[in-house]
């Protein structure tokens, strides 16, 4: 089947966001502007050289940009325009923590994507339904890793299976899932 590439970095990008520590330091940045290791480490509650190691795996998957003033580094929520999908990725982390989504429903959305797989899956089902064994040729995967990985996407509302047992993109109605799986479609 011709595919397009995977996104490198997405997959990459959703693993890093996954981790409960990055998402808080990430929505330090996005609710309060411009701050510094040692403000969102105390207003987190995590030791500093954790909360430098969150600000360094932000800025390393585009997300945050780093502005030296004096002996302070401080943090600003700017997507690094060489990394394709920084801009969408972090408008819809900003309008789910400003709707107040539970960081649980925003893990496990981010969680359905931390997989290269589970994208080529996804992307295979954009064209159409199809069976497991069909995903499975079709994606390159061995048969167990293909259910292993569709199990996630099922659990995670982004694949449904139909009566028939053919799975199907489920097209969830809005939120950060939504845009998790335009960028994946991209």
């Amino acid at each position: 089947m011709n595919q397009k590439p995977l996104a490198a970095t997405l997959w990459r990008t959703c693993r890093v966001l996954a981790c409960p520590r990055r998402l808080a330091v990430l929505a330090a940045v996005l609710e309060k502007g411009p701050v510094c290791v040692k403000d969102v480490a105390r207003i987190s509650r995590m030791p500093e050289n954790t909360a430098t190691q969150c600000f360094r795996a932000l800025q390393a998957r585009g997300l945050l940009t780093a502005n030296r003033q004096g002996r302070w580094v401080y943090y600003v929520a700017h997507p690094d325009p060489s990394v394709p999908h920084a801009e969408p990725m972090l408008a819809a982390m900003r309008k789910a923590i400003r709707q107040d989504k539970p960081r649980e429903s925003m893990t496990a959305a981010l969680t359905a994507f931390t997989h290269p797989r589970r994208i080529a899956i996804v992307r295979r089902l954009n064209t159409g339904p199809g069976c497991v064994e069909m995903l499975a040729h079709d994606t390159g995967m061995s048969l167990p890793a293909c259910y292993r990985h569709l199990d996630k996407l099922v659990r995670r509302t982004v694949v449904a299976i139909g009566a028939d047992g053919n799975c199907m993109l489920a097209r969830p109605a809005a939120g950060l899932a939504t845009s998790l799986l335009q960028a994946a479609l991209e």
